[in-house]
């Protein structure tokens, strides 16, 4: 994701999204986390020099969502996944 930094620049960071949880008065409450990356370009590049910086930093940009994306499905971050452990263990055996 992007935001307006300086001028004319663009920060670029990762979103976490966890989940949500519910107060006590009914209302949602979104649990996120951010991670700037301390990387930034230019809202609307002119010259082919900024073109070329932007684009090495989009793509560096990928490479470190690649390896957050990595690194959650290894269960680094230890976000709760609803889906293991709803088999009962006969099931699992019939199934084998």
């Amino acid at each position: 994701m992007k935001k307006q930094a300086a001028k004319k620049k663009l920060s670029l960071f990762i979103e976490f999204y966890d989940g949500y949880t519910i107060d006590k008065d009914g209302v949602k409450k979104h649990r996120r986390k951010f991670e700037y990356l301390k990387l930034y370009v230019h809202e609307n590049p002119t010259t082919s020099d900024e073109k070329r910086k932007d684009k090495e930093t989009w793509e560096l940009a990928e490479n470190i969502l690649s390896i957050r994306k990595a690194e959650y499905i290894q269960g680094k971050y230890k976000m709760k996944d609803n889906k293991k452990g709803n088999i009962l263990l006969f099931d699992c055996y019939k199934t084998l």
